[in-house]
């Protein structure tokens, strides 16, 4: 278990201040640089497309967001007045909000190869109220940053799309539904890095593992369950 008392011998008291000021501006950076160079083109498809499904979906989209945008908030408005982030009920719950809403939207998925982005998606979904629950009941800063850091991904996804269709080369760019069926588990995988400030799993290695196993598995089930409602 981590505790505040933890980073007093790693940093000294300037730099405990400082890292919270540079990873909300860091935060802001890749937020906006992501929203330009993608999601401002990519938004008005999205509208369209769940405008065809239920309405419901509409709402889950809705409830997604604010609950991502207000859990990342949280996060860095306590980082910027405590120096270090503390998991409360409150995160918990708008963990469980996002990651319902973010399985709900992962049902109705159209993008990339979905045997593949979907699980991509829910494993995501299942890790972070792992991370944040475990987090509330151990009192443990570094996995409820693990948690949060996690939401990043969605810019990450975004990011890598753009590298892949713009600066690759085009006789190994991959095809669109390659792009986002790479993306999405990268993108997953690089917000597990760099996550907590000390202990075992500090480089976040055991939380990327614990990861593809959950892709791993989830194809799997999904593919059985494929398999058996077509073949009664």
């Amino acid at each position: 278990m981590t505790n505040l008392d933890t980073y007093s011998h790693v940093w000294p008291p300037a730099t405990i201040m400082l890292r919270p000021r540079v990873e909300l501006l860091y935060t802001i950076i890749i937020y906006f640089v992501a929203f330009n160079l993608h999601t401002q083109h990519t938004a008005p498809m999205y509208a369209r497309t769940f405008a065809k499904e239920k309405k419901y979906i509409s709402t889950a989209l809705i409830l997604h967001i604010f609950a991502g945008v207000a859990e990342v908030a949280f996060f860095h408005r306590e980082q910027w007045v405590m120096g270090i982030a503390r998991p409360d009920i409150i995160t918990f719950l708008l963990c469980i909000m996002q990651s319902i809403t973010n399985l709900i939207l992962a049902k109705f998925l159209r993008r990339g190869y979905p045997v593949i982005t979907r699980p991509s998606y829910q494993a995501g979904a299942i890790l972070r109220p792992i991370l944040s629950g475990l987090a509330l009941i151990r009192r443990d800063p570094d996995m409820h940053r693990s948690s949060v850091k996690i939401i990043n991904a969605f810019i990450y996804t975004r990011l890598i799309i753009w590298l892949l269709q713009y600066k690759t080369p085009r006789c190994i760019r991959p095809r669109w539904p390659g792009q986002y069926a790479i993306a999405v588990p990268l993108a997953a995988m690089i917000s597990m890095i760099n996550l907590a400030n000390g202990g075992i799993d500090s480089f976040g290695l055991f939380r990327v593992m614990f990861y593809q196993s959950l892709v791993v598995s989830l194809v799997v089930v999904s593919s059985y369950v494929t398999y058996q409602l077509e073949n009664p």
